[in-house]
């Protein structure tokens, strides 16, 4: 099963195109962490990017592969439980680490 295909954590693409066209009135309601079935949901929307990973804090070499989702620069991923991250951003010429703006 691919991470689109977890219930819960794509995003229905009318909510996911708006996020690619400037249009999502509250960017809250849908990236950073949610709690869906089977754990919580991380989805973040770098547009450039080609990889992004969220990295667990506090925890020894835990990183979690974000996937590629339904429209360029979203990427989402299935975490166990809540816990603080930060993302390591990968695009063509460049890696960078940062917080993420929708992580509380």
């Amino acid at each position: 099963m691919t991470a689109v295909e977890v219930p819960g954590l794509a995003l229905p693409m009318r909510e996911a195109q708006a996020l690619a066209d400037a249009r999502c009135g509250d960017p809250f309601s849908l990236l950073g962490l949610h709690e869906i079935e089977g754990g919580v949901a991380l989805r973040v929307f770098v547009p450039g990017a080609d990889y992004v990973h969220a990295v667990v804090e506090g925890v020894a070499a835990a990183e979690v592969a974000l996937g590629a989702a339904q429209v360029p620069g979203l990427f989402i991923g299935l975490l166990p439980r809540r816990m603080p991250y930060h993302l390591r951003i990968v695009s063509t010429n460049d890696t960078q680490e940062t917080e993420d703006p929708y992580a509380f």
